[in-house]
C-alpha cells in the first residue's frame, strides 16, 4: 500500500513538473510579481489588472499584455499594430494562422461578411484585405487546449488596424470585447 501511494505521489509530481506554460513562460493563476520576475519590469502597469511589455512574436515587434483577475493571471495577448500599411494585416494573419496551426492543430474559423454587396469582395481574395480594413469582413480563428483558449483576430482600433493573438484561461468566464464577432 505504501508503495502504491508513493508511486501515485511521484506520478502527480512528475506530471506537475512537466506541464507546459500557458502563455509565454507563465501559467494561469500566477501572481503579478511572479510575471515581473520572469518578464522583467513592464513598460506599463495599470493598477492590479494589467502588465504591458514590448516584445516579439514570430520575429515581429508587438505589444504583450498580461491581464489579472484578483491578482491571478487570467489571460495574455500579443498585439501587432499596422499604422503605416493596414493592408499588411492580411498576409500576417495568414502567416500566424499557419504558425498556430503547427502548434495547436487545425483552427476553427469564424467569418462574417457584414454587407449584402460584399459578394464581389468574397469571391476575390485580393479584396479581402480591404474588406477587413473597411469592416466588410470580420474574421476570427480559435483553438482550444486543455488549459487555454487561443484566439487570433484582426480588428480596427480607430483608424489603426491591429492583429490580436489572445490566450485565455480555459474555461473562461468571458471573451474580451475585441474578439466578439458582430
Amino acid at each position: 500500500m505504501k508503495k502504491l501511494i508513493l508511486m501515485l505521489i511521484v506520478i502527480v509530481l512528475v506530471g506537475c513538473a512537466s506541464r507546459e506554460p500557458d502563455f509565454r513562460s507563465a501559467r494561469w493563476g500566477m501572481k503579478k510579481k511572479q510575471i515581473i520576475a520572469i518578464e522583467g519590469d513592464p513598460l506599463e502597469q495599470h493598477n492590479d489588472w494589467l502588465l504591458r511589455y514590448v516584445g516579439h512574436m514570430n520575429g515581429k515587434e508587438c505589444d504583450i499584455e498580461f491581464v489579472f483577475v484578483q491578482n491571478k493571471l487570467y489571460h495574455g495577448a500579443y498585439f501587432f499594430v499596422y499604422k503605416d500599411n493596414p493592408y499588411d494585416v492580411l498576409p500576417e494573419y495568414v502567416e500566424l494562422i499557419r504558425l498556430l496551426e503547427k502548434k495547436y492543430g487545425t483552427t476553427t474559423m469564424d467569418t462574417v461578411w457584414t454587407h449584402s454587396f460584399s459578394e464581389k469582395y468574397k469571391s476575390n481574395p485580393d479584396n479581402w484585405g480591404i474588406s477587413l480594413i473597411t469592416g466588410k469582413l470580420i474574421s476570427r480563428c480559435s483553438w482550444t487546449t486543455e488549459r487555454t483558449k487561443i484566439f487570433l483576430k484582426p480588428f480596427r482600433s480607430g483608424r489603426i488596424m491591429k492583429l490580436a493573438v489572445v490566450y485565455i484561461t480555459n474555461p473562461s468566464c468571458g471573451i474580451p470585447s475585441y474578439l466578439v464577432l458582430d
